[in-house]
């Protein structure tokens, strides 16, 4: 799932409409705390053109998954605003 997601980022703006949904779904569901990592580096490495319509695509995902998620955003550097997550949470921010 982490390498087909990276993959499918990758080549996001050329995917038809069907398969880019579901690669936005993918991208959340590595949401779940033993991909999180993977999120991340799909996020600001081949996601990053489309960072904003990946971060909205984890509105869904559940409030720890996504706290998670902006922790380790915030704490490589990456100043973005993950859907329900309070950026002053975070010290720094």
């Amino acid at each position: 799932m982490v390498k087909r997601n990276r993959l499918a980022l990758a080549i996001f703006s050329a995917l038809p409409p069907d398969l880019a949904g579901l690669a936005l779904a993918e991208f959340r569901e590595l949401l779940q705390p033993e991909y999180v990592g993977a999120a991340v580096d799909n996020l600001v490495g081949p996601g990053w053109p489309i960072h904003e319509t990946l971060l909205a695509s984890t509105r869904e995902a559940p409030e720890t998954q996504r706290m998670t998620f902006a922790r380790m955003l915030y704490g490589k550097g990456y100043d973005v605003a993950v859907p329900g997550i309070a950026r002053q949470e975070f010290p720094g921010h």
